[in-house]
């Protein structure tokens, strides 16, 4: 197998605003404006005029970039949700590098307390590879579906296994992720790289865990295909 990118990788940080918030209170126009100056973000979410704070459930940052020594991490994403805050960057150990900074800035310029409170991290991580292993032809019960399907005349363009998912649940659509609970929830899915030819035997992975740790599955995977 050949890692040929990793598109985006997700943190999610569930945690109680309870245990964070600064117990003189916060200024959330000052937060947002602190965030999106600190990270040099192009989108940043603003509140409209006439509308409270709390009754805006999710700030949005994009496209930004963590300045550390010499070295640039952009920053897909960065949201501030109800139950928590979620990073989005090439891969999660670079959104892990970006949440701690984004809490350390929080507690040391408006008195958070995410250093103390009781928190907890998830992930989904998404890359693209070529198998050396054709999965539908390692697959027998596959492949006999393909040619039952075939046979059937039903078009011209042949059928081919396209995508796989394993999970439980609804499934859930993976370019549009917004909460912790769906990260949490996301289904392991192997499917083809879209305008790729089959031949090239490319797939776009996406699964619940770290980037590091989807790659060592995917070569579990392959190793037992073949």
């Amino acid at each position: 197998m050949k890692l040929l990118v990793p598109t985006h990788g997700t943190v999610g940080l569930r945690v109680s605003a309870d245990d964070v918030v600064p117990h003189v209170g916060t200024m959330t126009r000052d937060i947002l404006d602190f965030v999106g100056t600190s990270y040099k973000f192009a989108v940043k979410p603003t509140i409209p005029p006439g509308v409270a704070p709390f009754m805006v459930q999710n700030y949005i940052f994009q496209s930004g970039e963590l300045v550390s020594g010499d070295s640039k991490l952009p920053i897909i994403q960065l949201a501030i949700i109800p139950n928590g805050d979620m990073v989005t960057a090439t891969t999660t150990e670079i959104a892990d590098k970006i949440m701690d900074d984004f809490m350390e800035r929080l507690d040391a310029t408006f008195g958070f307390r995410f250093a103390t409170a009781e928190k907890r991290r998830v992930y989904q991580s998404n890359v693209v590879v070529e198998f050396d292993v054709l999965v539908d032809e390692k697959i027998s019960a596959f492949k006999k579906i393909e040619q039952i399907l075939n046979g059937a005349s039903i078009r011209s363009a042949p059928f081919e296994i396209k995508r796989l998912a394993f999970g439980y649940g609804d499934i859930q659509q993976i370019q549009s992720i917004s909460s912790i609970e769906e990260i949490e929830n996301s289904d392991f899915v192997i499917e083809r790289r879209s305008a790729e030819p089959y031949s090239r035997n490319r797939y776009f992975c996406s699964a619940p865990v770290k980037t590091s740790r989807l790659i060592a599955l995917l070569q579990d995977i392959e190793r037992a295909l073949g």
